[in-house]
């Protein structure tokens, strides 16, 4: 016998298609962003990112069966180079996890053409397999995943697409309006490069590229400077020795820092920018 608690879900869920698709004005009134791609090539299918990469990526952590699970563990790997940032990023992890439509087989995401240029072998085609949508009115947002594609994905996919849409929504949160395609050779970066491997020099200048207003630096009593990666910046093998910086994102009067050795010990020296 059906509960009806079990049948007032089966309703929820179906005025929520109901709203989702089946009124042609399904997007009116929201910001739409893009959130991912599928490469199709007859019975395989690979997310854009992956497809992209020059050679094949051994993507970190591969014991871990779990797709959200191996997305913590992979993302958590940075914290040192970035601490505040992969907090940032875990928080949104578990969003995701929570907040995210899973768009029945047989229904298709339109494509929202920001990949920018694409390159695909003859045969193939691209298809949106998830969307970032915001409600101007509320704030509020959430993402739509195409449950078809999703299946069709390997573990690798699944994980590569979990942490391109973080790093998306991160990028939006930083510089509304910018396109997906900004993130995809990040992702790459993250799914097969272990981050000692890469120096904080390398890490402030992928953020930069990418749009990223800002680097959270973390010294001493000094816990709260936010680099302006749009100024340079000073990195040598003892970490970030000068840089512009605001000491609030409220508040973004600019700093010169100054970073120097004294003794066993550093100290930050702060100057106002006339």
């Amino acid at each position: 016998m059906i509960s009806i608690f079990s049948w007032l879900k089966s309703v929820a869920r179906f005025f929520t298609f109901i709203f989702l698709f089946g009124s042609p004005s399904v997007w009116a009134g929201y910001e739409v962003g893009n959130g991912g791609d599928a490469v199709v090539c007859g019975t395989q299918t690979v997310l854009l990112d992956l497809d992209e990469a020059k050679t094949p990526l051994q993507v970190s952590f591969p014991e871990v069966d779990d797709v959200f699970m191996r997305s913590f563990e992979i993302i958590n790997s940075w914290r040192g180079l970035d601490p505040v940032r992969v907090s940032k990023w875990l928080e949104e992890l578990h969003y995701l996890d929570l907040r995210t439509y899973w768009v029945p087989k047989g229904m298709n995401l339109v494509n929202v053409a920001d990949e920018g240029p694409v390159m695909l072998r003859n045969g193939c085609g691209l298809e949106q397999v998830a969307v970032q949508s915001t409600d101007p009115e509320t704030d509020s947002y959430r993402y739509h995943i195409s449950s078809d594609l999703w299946g069709r994905f390997d573990a690798d996919s699944k994980t590569a697409l979990l942490i391109h849409e973080i790093l998306y929504k991160d990028l939006l949160d930083s510089r509304p309006g910018s396109h997906s395609h900004r993130v995809r050779p990040f992702v790459r970066t993250i799914l097969g490069l272990p981050p000692h491997k890469i120096s904080l020099e390398e890490y402030l200048e992928t953020l930069r590229k990418m749009g990223f207003l800002y680097y959270a630096f973390h010294e001493s009593f000094f816990r709260d400077l936010f680099v302006d990666l749009s100024k340079p910046f000073v990195v040598s093998e003892n970490g970030l020795q000068e840089a512009q910086v605001w000491k609030s994102l409220e508040d973004r009067t600019p700093y010169k820092m100054i970073r120097k050795k004294q003794g066993s010990q550093f100290v930050v020296e702060l100057t106002p920018v006339h």
